[in-house]
């Protein structure tokens, strides 16, 4: 192969990458933005008195396209995500939520089933499976990241599945919206035959958060990464799990103990945000089994369950 070919065989090559990496970013970003907080993808069917049916979705596709040398072009389109959401009001203040998710093989798991008593906005009672508190990407959702994968840092709550678990959160809105909370319990960690919570003990977790600027409309105790220039936000939240026995074997179990710290800030550019937006988020995370040593050398038992 003469220079002249290696030299365009390579520039084809950056030029496919480039590629990639734009239509890969367009795809995420249409998708994000479909899905920001004020955005309604899902059809309400009013059925009269209050009562309601929604249903809605959301997924995410990717398209790469690279050229390796000496390897054939390879292209691929991959849906990475598709969720189904449905919903049901019987009156304003009783309602319930079916989520489901498709899995590789045409398989359906569910990811939400709560019943969902909210009196008023400063108590509402949820019970079933659903997202755990925790960290704010693991609150975010696929859909309302400001990137396209998680972090690889965070995330780390168990859950049965993608992040949730089933039991019971109480969560409210306060100081004109500007104060959140929720708390719950749920059947925790390590449930199964010679893991280490054979007592069946419950996994305690709650997330308390500060809107310092204007509040987040995100809906409950979701949060998202970004509101595209919509506000201006400041929100640091602190989050706490425990759960007895909820590291480890039947042999060898500890407590499980996790706390993080995150924060939001975007600050609009010039008018109304015109000019753009300054987007800053951070967190710290720790989680500490209480236990031997062997636990942190073998990694034995340790929750590790983005969503």
């Amino acid at each position: 192969m003469s220079v002249y070919e290696k030299k365009k065989r390579r520039i084809y090559s950056c030029l496919d990458q480039a590629m990639a990496c734009m239509v890969t970013g367009a795809v995420v970003c249409g998708v994000t933005i479909a899905a920001a907080p004020k955005a309604h993808a899902n059809a309400v069917i009013s059925l009269g008195n209050d009562r309601s049916f929604s249903i809605g979705f959301g997924a995410r596709a990717s398209y790469q396209s690279h050229n390796i040398s000496n390897a054939r072009d390879s292209n691929s389109v991959s849906l990475d995500n598709f969720r189904l959401y449905m919903g049901a009001q019987l009156n304003k203040h009783i309602k319930a939520t079916v989520n489901v998710e498709r899995l590789a093989g045409n398989n359906w798991n569910l990811l939400d089933g709560i019943f969902q008593f909210e009196p008023s906005s400063a108590i509402n009672i949820w019970v079933g499976r659903m997202l755990t508190p925790s960290d704010r990407s693991n609150l975010d959702g696929p859909y309302y990241l400001n990137s396209y994968l998680y972090p690889g840092v965070v995330a780390q709550y168990p859950g049965v599945w993608s992040g949730r678990d089933d039991g019971i959160n109480i969560w409210g809105r306060l100081a004109h919206n500007h104060f959140r909370y929720v708390a719950g319990i749920f059947r925790g960690h390590n449930r199964y035959d010679n893991a280490s919570n054979g007592g069946n003990h419950p996994l305690f977790a709650a997330r308390a958060e500060y809107n310092f600027l204007d509040p987040e409309d995100s809906p409950a105790y979701y949060t998202a990464s970004t509101y595209y220039g919509q506000h201006d936000i400041l929100a640091i939240a602190l989050v706490g799990q425990y759960q007895v026995d909820g590291v480890g074997t039947a042999q060898n179990r500890g407590d499980y103990k996790a706390w993080n710290v995150d924060g939001l800030f975007e600050k609009r550019i010039g008018k109304d945000g015109k000019s753009g937006t300054y987007s800053l988020k951070a967190h710290i995370i720790s989680i500490i089994p209480t236990a031997c040593k062997t636990l942190h050398q073998a990694g034995t038992g340790l929750p590790m369950m983005p969503m």
